[in-house]
């Protein structure tokens, strides 16, 4: 169809453009329950901002590691998420359960 867009170039380009939406997105990621859903928006974000090859640099991680720790079967360890959402400009912070809106903050 004319004049449609990719579900996913759309998620890129605003992962790309817009802070707030980036923001949002992580923070979705980090909520999600789907560990492999979880890992590959990681990704997503990785690759739409500073890709894979400055991460690996920035962090200190192997890039073909984040390769396979920010893939649908990943199973990152906490130090390497703690280490990718701090390139990305993020850290963790707990939030009391049962709160409705959680929120990545800016490092």
């Amino acid at each position: 169809m004319k004049g449609t867009r990719d579900h996913q170039e759309y998620i890129i380009e605003q992962l790309q453009k817009n802070p707030r939406f980036r923001e949002e997105y992580i923070n979705q990621a980090l909520q999600e329950e789907n560990e492999g859903v979880r890992w590959t928006m990681l990704r997503n974000a990785a690759s739409a901002t500073i890709g894979f090859t400055k991460l690996s640099k920035a962090s200190g991680i192997q890039r073909q590691s984040l390769y396979k720790t920010l893939s649908a079967s990943g199973n990152p360890e906490y130090k390497s998420v703690e280490k990718i959402l701090s390139v990305l400009g993020y850290r963790l912070i707990a939030v009391k359960a049962g709160h409705t809106k959680t929120r990545a903050i800016k490092a």
